[in-house]
């Protein structure tokens, strides 16, 4: 699924579930997006991915951390 894809920086996997209209602004039980999940294991490709895939972006992660720091 689209969280374990951005814990992995599974680039093409993130790329097919955001075409077939997985939502980046879900989340777990930790209140963490996709988003969240792929910054904090710092794959900064993919927190751009998801930022573009999402109507309305997590421009900031629930520990404001940014993803072009």
């Amino acid at each position: 699924h689209l969280m374990g894809a951005a814990k992995f920086g599974s680039y093409e996997v993130i790329s097919t579930l955001l075409e077939a209209h997985a939502d980046p602004n879900a989340r777990n039980n930790n209140n963490q997006t996709a988003y969240d999940i792929a910054l904090h294991h710092g794959h900064n490709r993919i927190c751009l991915m998801l930022l573009d895939g999402a109507e309305k972006p997590v421009v900031k992660s629930k520990l404001s951390w940014d993803c072009l720091m």
